[in-house]
C-alpha cells in the first residue's frame, strides 16, 4: 500500500496500476485464506502453530458479530456507550461462536470491535463518525501533496481498521506522534513559502 502510495509521488508513473493489482490480489488472497471455518477439531486433533497464532480469525468471528448487530439495530444515531458495546458482543459471541473453548476464550476476554470506525459508531453513534472522517479528510487534503504525511496518515488508517487504536494508552501516542509530524510538516512549508516572499 504505502509502495503504492509513494509511486503516486514518483516518476515512473506506469508502474502503479501492477503494484496496485498485486496489492489489490495479495490482500484478497490473505482475507480468502485466512478465514478459518466454525467447526471444532476432532479429539485429539492439535492446531498449527499458524493456526493458533493468526490473529485474521478472532477479527472475522468478531466482525461478524459486529455485522450481526448492525443488521439488528439498523442505524445508530446516538450510541450505545462502552459498556454496552461490549454487552452486546459478548451476547453476539455466545450466539454466534459454536466451539465451547472458543466461545469461552470470547466471552471471558470480552474483545472488542477490532476496528476504530467500528467502535466509534457503536459507542458514540454516526454523527461522531462522520465527523471522525471529516477530520481525516481534511487531514488528508491538507497533506495529499507530501508524501510522508500521506504515508503516516495511510498507515493510521491501515491501524484503525484492524484495532481500536483508542482504547490503547500506545495507540493515542501512535495519533498524536502522527498528527505532530503533519503539523510540523506544514508549519515548515508554510515558513519556507513566507522567507521566499520576503
Amino acid at each position: 500500500l504505502l509502495l503504492n502510495t509513494r509511486q503516486l509521488y514518483g516518476t515512473k508513473k506506469w508502474v502503479r496500476f501492477p503494484i496496485a493489482f498485486v496489492i489489490i490480489g495479495g490482500i484478497g488472497a490473505l482475507i480468502m485464506f485466512s478465514s478459518v471455518d466454525d467447526t471444532p477439531p476432532e479429539p485429539g486433533q492439535q492446531k498449527s502453530y499458524f493456526e493458533q497464532t493468526l490473529t485474521w480469525e478472532l477479527r472475522t468471528k468478531v466482525w461478524k458479530c459486529v455485522a450481526h448487530i448492525h443488521s439488528e439495530q439498523g442505524l445508530i444515531v446516538s450510541g450505545f456507550g462502552y459498556d454496552e458495546t461490549k454487552n452486546k458482543l459478548v451476547a453476539c459471541y455466545e450466539q454466534q461462536i459454536k466451539e465451547t473453548n472458543k466461545k469461552e476464550q470470547f466471552i471471558t476476554s470480552r474483545y472488542n470491535t477490532h476496528n476504530q470506525f467500528v467502535d466509534i459508531y457503536f459507542n458514540w453513534g454516526i454523527v461522531a463518525l462522520a465527523l471522525f472522517l471529516l477530520f481525516l479528510g481534511v487531514v488528508f487534503i491538507k497533506n495529499r501533496k507530501q508524501f510522508m504525511p500521506t504515508a503516516f496518515l495511510i498507515v493510521l488508517v491501515s491501524y484503525c481498521m484492524v484495532e481500536n487504536v483508542f482504547h490503547r494508552q500506545i495507540g493515542s501516542y501512535y495519533l498524536g506522534f502522527v498528527l505532530i509530524v503533519m503539523l510540523i510538516r506544514n508549519q515548515l512549508s508554510e515558513n519556507k513559502a513566507e522567507k521566499e516572499v520576503e
